[in-house]
């Protein structure tokens, strides 16, 4: 699909098949919701090293205890599968990784300094805290420390 579709993708009614029964209610794929889990996690993986691909949608978030086709996260009597440990997962790793500021350095020959630039990823784009600089040089074999403080302003 990547190949054949540009731009940016969704994958949508992806999860893994915990059971699967024919039309008179037989079991045609036994129960597993270990297969389930492994499947939801290697969807997400996929996901995650194609950066093409914007989002993924489970399918299928609890089934009826007689549905013909279950891939839910959740029982039917409503506790937790080990599949939903995997997409729970993936949100608290964007939600550190969103509280995380970025550091970028470059080096401006113009102005003869490096420059370093604090981008805050939090949702309320506020930066708090400090951020400490060691700079060795060829010259000097002793590090020199800048500190400075990070405040944004409030507006």
């Amino acid at each position: 699909m990547l190949a054949a579709v540009p731009g940016r993708l969704w994958i949508e009614e992806t999860g893994g098949i915990v059971t699967l029964r024919d039309t008179a209610g037989r079991v045609t794929l036994a129960t597993d919701e270990t297969r389930a889990a492994r499947a939801v996690a290697r969807a997400c993986a996929i996901a995650r090293t194609r950066p093409r691909i914007a989002r993924m949608y489970v399918y299928q978030w609890r089934a009826g205890a007689t549905d013909r086709f279950d891939s839910g996260l959740v029982r039917p009597d409503g506790t937790a599968r080990a599949g939903l440990a995997v997409p729970a997962s993936r949100v608290r790793a964007a939600a550190r990784a969103a509280a995380t500021p970025r550091v970028t350095a470059a080096w401006a020959p113009a102005r003869g300094r490096l420059v370093v630039r604090v981008a805050c990823r939090a949702a309320n784009e506020r930066c708090r805290g400090r951020v400490a600089i060691a700079l060795r040089t060829r010259a000097s074999a002793a590090a020199s420390t800048v500190t400075r403080s990070l405040a944004r302003p409030a507006s």
